[in-house]
């Protein structure tokens, strides 16, 4: 990832700290719709924020 992504992935990581399992599942969901539809050159980021998601997701004893 390039800086601006690391940095993008940080603002993320503090928004997906503060959701609670329903707000996630639901966001994961567009995400995972703008990672289809977005630039090929930010796969990388679109798949290191699912991850980030997922296991957030699955701290908090939702399913993903």
């Amino acid at each position: 990832l390039d800086e601006e992504e690391r940095q993008q992935v940080r603002q993320l990581q503090t928004m997906i700290g503060q959701m609670n399992a329903e707000q996630l599942g639901q966001f994961i969901g567009q995400f995972e719709l703008m990672a289809t539809q977005g630039p090929a050159g930010n796969q990388d980021m679109f798949e290191v924020v699912l991850e980030i998601l997922r296991a957030r997701l699955a701290e908090l004893g939702g399913e993903g």
